[in-house]
């Protein structure tokens, strides 16, 4: 890891910005840096050990590790069952 300095009782990512995110699939999610295509906003298509998003602007597809989906994510906007 980075630094070395690892907390075995602590998830990883768990407290960057002292809250855990936990991704849920067809939640809508506002990232902390906008999309190069203008969008601001993206949907979780998969969970797992890796995070599927979409991009609701332009559609595009990426896939994170969770703990850089936790570290990305600013604020979860939309449930799916709202």
């Amino acid at each position: 890891g980075r630094g070395g300095r690892t907390n075995p009782s602590r998830p990883a990512g768990a407290a960057a910005h002292g809250m855990s995110v936990e991704p849920v699939a067809g939640a809508t999610y506002r990232m902390r840096r906008k999309h190069p295509c203008g969008g601001w906003e993206w949907r979780v298509y998969r969970t797992g050990a890796d995070v599927g998003i979409e991009c609701l602007t332009c559609g595009r597809r990426v896939m994170l590790e969770r703990r850089v989906f936790e570290t990305r994510v600013k604020a979860l906007m939309r449930t799916p069952d709202a």
